[in-house]
């Protein structure tokens, strides 16, 4: 009898291919390695972070390896005009200002579309927002060296003071060059900053 009771001997570990008997002990041992019922496509909290009233930019620097990231953002914004939220990728804390791609459509009582071209310093996602931002973004890529990074996402500014009905924003975008990225920044157009409590978080989701 193999290691974990396998009869008659262990198999490949890998998804879905746990072939054999087994002992309570057996799966106990299994489900302490991760092997038992593996939680692929589980979202992993990796960090999150609460702005103050002087924050600028988020910055997550420490994102582990992950094929897709997920990141959502619910907060107050500190914000004199009408903003958007934007992401920048780079590596040990020296960020890409240039060359992103990205389309957004924002829709209130009117709708509006923009394309943007190819050599832009931030890839817009989020909505205008003067007061109140909430929303989230898929990163696919960042971490693979022969693959462009590119992103989906979109947001919601709740009505306020500002309008009388709520903005929404829907995006796509890339950073179209095959470069592994370990970092992620979260910064506002014209460096507006988060109010107080503006909370975001990032997730990297298992692979399959």
């Amino acid at each position: 009898m193999s290691e974990y009771g396998y009869i008659p001997e262990a198999p490949e570990q890998s998804a879905f291919n746990n072939k054999g008997i087994f002992k309570p002990k057996d799966i106990y041992n299994l489900d302490q390695a991760d092997k038992w019922t593996p939680e692929l496509g589980q979202l992993k909290l990796i960090q999150t972070q609460t702005s103050t009233a002087s924050t600028t930019a988020i910055n997550f620097e420490s994102i582990g390896d992950y094929e897709t990231y997920y990141l959502s953002f619910i907060g107050d914004v500190n914000g004199t005009g009408y903003q958007y939220w934007s992401l920048r990728f780079g590596n040990s804390g020296t960020y890409v200002s240039t060359g992103y791609q990205y389309h957004r459509a924002s829709y209130d009582s009117t709708t509006s579309n923009h394309a943007a071209s190819g050599n832009e310093t931030e890839l817009r996602i989020g909505p205008y927002s003067k007061w109140q931002d909430n929303g989230y973004a898929y990163i696919h890529n960042i971490r693979d060296a022969n693959k462009s990074t590119f992103v989906t996402g979109g947001g919601i500014n709740p009505a306020g003071n500002h309008k009388a009905d709520a903005t929404m924003s829907y995006a796509s975008g890339t950073l179209p060059n095959a470069t592994s990225y370990d970092c992620i920044q979260i910064v506002r157009s014209s460096s507006v900053s988060w109010g107080a409590g503006f909370r975001t978080s990032l997730y990297g989701i298992e692979r399959a």
